[in-house]
């Protein structure tokens, strides 16, 4: 008998791999099949271009993707995935759907239907050494130069002010790192997460793009603001990504960032002597401390329209779910996201902030979806990236941005 094959497309994220290594494994030992993985690694840009405009999940050269909550609207309406709701009404999902925040099942469900399951789960968060919070000598330094005492900051300027003073670059560490990296990525989420905390939205009232008001403005100059500041920010933030400032951040290069709850626990596991252990996390800063904004995007596993391996796809993604599999992706440096998983003993061991989990979340939202959202996000992009490289004052920038909008005609339904 030939044997079968699983063909999984990953974001590239090396805790990725080795936690869906380790649940097929198990998978594989339990039910008892003959069936071997076959994987690939996308980065973030990549891996939307693979799966849909290629028709990675249609023409069934993937059994399984991972797929980020902004792109799943596209997903649907393009048919690229399977409804699991009758699979899953045949053989259920253990503790589904109350094992889970009701945050995380919104976005792949549409009435009945059931477009995947959630595997790794955000939300950004601000991300710190508590070794260098908590020196005494930094902190008797801190008083005396701000008159006040070193504390996480609760909003922005704060967050800039601290950054500068934790900033040592003649010991190889700046004050944070910043991923300005063009994949359309974070540079849109850091757009959002200022543009919020000042009480801003990206579409107003008709469902126009909203990208001319104060709050665009004061988002975009504080963004270039932070990367104009000699020292404050890691030199190398133009070329990176969320996954390769996590890296950054866990080799001691960078006191505080801001990024997804997953840095820190890899940072925490995996991050150099001095580093590893020394990890605390909080909500993303406010515009001002009463306003926190924290953003959540999350990942969930869907199976292709195309897959020949449908059942036996939905097997491991029913027993990825699991409590037991649920762990390993935390333990591996993702983001567990059962709620189970948030206060299970041995990841609260090794992970004591996954406890602040739940706090994170009630401070979070989700970027709007459909595809008004997902037309504007490259004109953000180019506007952040613009912000970065290029001298073009904030107002001109913004103001290009509205009317690349405006000629896309693009509205928010």
């Amino acid at each position: 008998m030939t044997q079968k094959v699983l063909k999984i497309a990953l974001r590239s994220f090396d805790g990725f791999e080795r936690s869906i290594s380790r649940q097929f494994e198990a998978w594989r030992i339990a039910s008892g099949h003959d069936v071997r993985l076959e994987w690939q690694r996308f980065e973030v840009d990549d891996l939307p271009t693979e799966l849909f405009e290629r028709q990675g999940l249609k023409s069934g050269k993937w059994d399984i993707g991972f797929i980020c909550t902004d792109w799943l609207d596209a997903a649907v309406s393009g048919h690229h995935l399977l409804d699991l709701s009758s699979m899953m009404g045949a053989n259920p999902v253990s503790s589904y759907p109350e094992g889970w925040s009701p945050a995380l099942l919104e976005a792949q469900t549409s009435g009945e239907q059931v477009f995947g399951l959630p595997y790794h789960v955000g939300p950004q968060c601000l991300i710190y050494r508590r070794d260098l919070m908590e020196d005494p000598g930094l902190q008797a330094a801190y008083r005396q130069t701000y008159g006040r005492p070193l504390e996480i900051p609760a909003d922005w300027n704060t967050f800039k002010e601290v950054a500068s003073f934790l900033s040592e670059p003649s010991a190889g560490r700046y004050g944070t790192i910043v991923s300005a990296y063009p994949d359309g990525h974070n540079t849109v989420y850091d757009f959002c997460a200022l543009l919020w905390a000042r009480g801003g939205e990206l579409f107003d009232g008709s469902g126009k793009p909203a990208l001319s008001s104060d709050a665009a403005r004061d988002a975009v100059e504080f963004y270039r603001s932070m990367l104009r500041e000699p020292g404050l920010v890691h030199p190398e933030f133009a070329s990176t990504t969320s996954v390769t400032a996590g890296n950054v951040f866990a080799r001691g290069e960078a006191a505080m960032m801001i990024n997804w709850f997953s840095c820190a626990a890899f940072a925490q596991l995996f991050g150099t002597e001095g580093v590893r252990g020394n990890i605390g996390v909080a909500p993303l800063p406010g515009a001002t401390p009463e306003r926190p904004t924290s953003l959540l995007v999350y990942w969930v596993l869907g199976i292709g329209a195309g897959s020949s391996e449908p059942e036996l796809a939905y097997e491991f993604l029913r027993h990825a779910a699991s409590a037991e599999l649920d762990r390993i992706t935390a333990l591996e440096g993702g983001i567990g996201a059962r709620r189970s998983t948030w206060s299970d003993s041995q990841v609260l061991a090794e992970i004591p902030f996954y406890g602040a989990m739940e706090a994170i979340y009630r401070t979070a939202r989700m970027p709007p979806s459909g595809p008004g959202f997902a037309a504007l996000g490259p004109i953000i992009n180019t506007l952040m990236n613009r912000a970065a490289g290029t001298d073009i004052p904030t107002a001109d920038l913004v103001e290009e941005a509205r009317q690349a909008a405006l000629e896309a005609g693009i509205v928010q339904q």
